[in-house]
């Protein structure tokens, strides 16, 4: 008769074993990802700190911690992550009652963007049965890695040609604010310049004398439509490291710098009723040091996948609206469309001219463009 109880014995302590185990695994049970860096550039690396702690008496012999990564991050350091298709994670680890475990994941920042944790995935077999318990827990971590700036002699000399451009045109624009004394009139000054109290004091037209403007404004603009049916998927990478290295040099030079793009945030919908484009960044000038870190944001943020705009449309806008004629425009595409080159050179004639710098790949045929467009091609290799 024992023989018989035995056997019943176990069974009934394995069900009630699962039964218990299935409603208390999770209880207390928890995952936390923080980001060590942040932010840092392509080509970094940085630390995925992950901490997992049972704050019960129930031992956990076997616990998979499951997360996804963008293809542009890769786990380098960590022998006990499995990667399929470099983006689903799993980490293994055997708790026991009342423990917490630390670990830190090594990463790799191949490319730069906007990475986000968002939900982590936990599962535990029980004891005595291939039975696994699931459970979703919630992230909220993220990482900005920078676009990396651009160290080349032609791009060096690129920008002291686009400063030197500037420089020669910010004493073309008097400043409204600055009063530097009065003459007599002359044909060429506008009316608008003539001061009324002193006209009537010396009994000729008088005007007003100004000082010149101490700052010129830059707006960058970056295009990213496809230069061509076939090119190297770095090239529009390229325009963004640019694009951002102009940035950071105008900056330093103290020059208020804004930005105008067709890239779109992937942060924002694909798709509203309000715009079949939302998302495209567009930043006001500035030339704090929080104003560069928010440009990189912004480019780190753009997503390639995405249709975009075409610029000759943006450039139309902007020759229509009432910009200042004291702004400088620097476009960094190196797509050059008939329709393109044909709306930057009437921006070009609103703003007398325009700096566009071109990354093309080096068997990239030239182009002529039209009168007023400074023109600069650089010429960039890429790994094949």
């Amino acid at each position: 008769m024992m023989i018989v109880w035995i056997p019943l014995g176990i069974a009934l302590l394995v069900f009630f074993w699962q039964l218990f185990f299935r409603r208390f695994w999770d209880r207390n049970l928890s995952v936390r990802f923080t980001f060590d860096s942040h932010p840092v550039v392509e080509g970094d690396t940085t630390y995925l700190e992950e901490v997992v702690a049972n704050r019960k008496r129930l031992a956990l012999h076997l616990l998979q911690v499951q997360f996804q990564l963008d293809r542009g991050l890769r786990i380098t350091g960590s022998a006990n992550a499995s990667i399929s298709d470099r983006s689903n994670c799993v980490e293994y680890f055997s708790l026991h009652g009342f423990e917490q475990l630390t670990r830190r994941i090594e990463l790799d920042c191949a490319q730069r963007g906007f990475y986000r944790i968002l939900r982590t995935t936990l599962l535990a077999p029980g004891l005595l049965s291939s039975r696994q318990q699931i459970k979703h827990v919630p992230q909220d971590t993220s990482l900005y890695v920078f676009p990396k700036m651009i160290d080349a002699p032609e791009i060096a000399a690129a920008f002291e040609r686009l400063l030197g451009e500037v420089l020669s045109r910010r004493y073309l624009y008097p400043d409204v604010f600055t009063f530097r004394g009065i003459r007599e009139y002359a044909p060429t000054d506008p009316m608008s310049s003539i001061n009324q109290k002193a006209s009537a004091r010396c009994g000729s037209l008088m005007v007003n004398l100004r000082d010149y403007t101490a700052g010129q404004e830059i707006c960058l603009l970056l295009n990213l439509e496809k230069p061509a049916i076939r090119y190297d998927r770095d090239l529009p990478e390229e325009e963004i490291r640019l694009t951002y290295t102009l940035a950071a040099q105008l900056i330093e030079a103290r020059l208020p710098v804004a930005l105008r793009t067709n890239g779109r945030d992937l942060l924002a919908p694909e798709k509203t009723p309000e715009s079949p484009w939302p998302g495209e960044i567009s930043l006001a000038s500035g030339s704090a040091k929080g104003h560069l870190t928010a440009i990189a944001e912004a480019l780190a943020r753009i997503d390639l996948a995405r249709r975009v705009r075409a610029f000759d449309t943006i450039l139309d806008e902007i020759a229509d609206s009432d910009t200042e004629t004291n702004v400088t425009f620097v476009l960094v595409s190196s797509a050059r469309g008939d329709a393109l080159r044909a709306a930057a050179a009437r921006l070009a004639a609103r703003q007398n001219g325009l700096f566009w710098l071109a990354p093309l790949e080096t068997d990239m045929p030239d182009i002529p463009m039209p009168p007023g467009i400074i023109f600069e091609r650089i010429d960039r290799k890429f790994q094949t």
